[in-house]
């Protein structure tokens, strides 16, 4: 009986010491899935903005609605594959920062706190005046088009600085406390001891 308890406890044992192994590599790794996708939807926001959104007042009707278009059909069903996606690869991230007892949750958290202000944005403001921007045509255009089209771009304009500080936050997060992104909670008189950010077993 002694026998059978010991081998299920070195069991249990070596089991445990594998999985507290394996959580700072599976950080890493959702951290790289996380960090690739929010710098694409980061990416798409400010670029847009940048080279293209801050000169739409200066814009004809006809470029304008033909440049909306374009953009509707072109980052329609990506965005919206895309940000969704993004947000919930940063969830996995936040629940082995948690587990870890790591100091990194925070920035993570609050860099999370942002894209979800930023999806709002999206939900609430944009794509509603996109659905409207998509239906109209040189000879429907409303008398308050422009005013529209202005309430359109200051809102993506803050959801691209929204997104960038997120983005900021994020890797702040996964860089600049990457030691404490290691560190696991371990019991004093446990046999596990962590030395340069590994887990070492002590005989």
């Amino acid at each position: 009986m002694q026998l059978v308890e010991h081998n299920n406890a070195a069991q249990f044992t070596r089991s445990s010491e594998k999985m507290e192994m394996m959580s700072p590599r599976a950080l890493e790794i959702w951290q790289f899935i996380n960090i690739i996708l929010l710098s694409l939807v980061t990416a798409v926001f400010w670029g847009t903005w940048l080279g293209l959104s801050r000169s739409m007042a200066s814009l004809s009707a006809e470029t304008f609605l033909e440049v909306g278009h374009a953009m509707i059909a072109n980052l329609g069903t990506i965005m919206a594959i895309l940000m969704p996606a993004a947000l919930l690869s940063t969830l996995p991230v936040l629940y082995l920062q948690y587990r870890g007892g790591s100091k990194t949750f925070y920035p993570t958290l609050a860099g999370f706190i942002f894209f979800v202000v930023a999806l709002l944005i999206t939900l609430r403001v944009e794509v509603p005046l996109d659905y409207q921007f998509a239906q109209w045509t040189g000879t429907t255009l409303p008398g308050n088009w422009t005013e529209l089209r202005d309430r359109w771009e200051w809102f993506h304009a803050l959801r691209s600085w929204v997104a960038v500080a997120g983005l900021a936050l994020t890797l702040a997060g996964a860089l600049f406390w990457r030691d404490g992104a290691r560190e696991l909670r371990v019991e004093p008189n446990s046999r596990y001891k962590i030395k340069d950010g590994k887990i070492l077993w002590q005989k």
